[in-house]
């Protein structure tokens, strides 16, 4: 009697850490990255995950390389997972410069503020991001 207890209590236990390890909910999230309208390939879009109050754990960052038309789906390891349901700060930077002569202005024409946030809600979302033109 008391073993079945004790079994039992294990397996509740086991059953309360499998359910509690789901990870978190996760949306896809797609967009275009524009500069004065037109479209910004080759930079990278990352949203890191911001904590809620309270909350000290927050998941990985997604990313996304945009294409020749500026367009971008996030990932985190698994292509096109999308990102976690709840607030991202947004960063962009150049995906990579092809020679030493290029000028990081040249592959990203434009900033977002320094701290850009956005939201990524449960289901599908479409997140365009309109970049600040440098100054030159």
């Amino acid at each position: 009697m008391r073993s079945s207890r004790i079994a039992l209590s294990v397996l509740v236990a086991a059953l309360v850490s499998i359910v509690g390890c789901g990870g978190p909910k996760m949306a896809s999230v797609e967009g275009t990255v524009t500069c004065n309208g037109q479209p910004v390939k080759g930079v990278i879009v990352v949203f890191n995950p911001v904590p809620s109050d309270g909350e000290t754990a927050v998941t990985r960052p997604s990313m996304g390389v945009t294409d020749d038309a500026g367009h971008y789906v996030l990932s985190t390891e698994r292509e096109g997972d999308g990102a976690a349901v709840g607030k991202h700060k947004v960063s962009i930077s150049p995906a990579a410069q092809t020679d030493d002569t290029t000028e990081p202005e040249d592959v990203l024409p434009g900033t977002l503020p320094k701290d850009y946030v956005v939201e990524v809600k449960p289901g599908d979302n479409t997140i365009d991001l309109e970049l600040t033109p440098s100054k030159r």
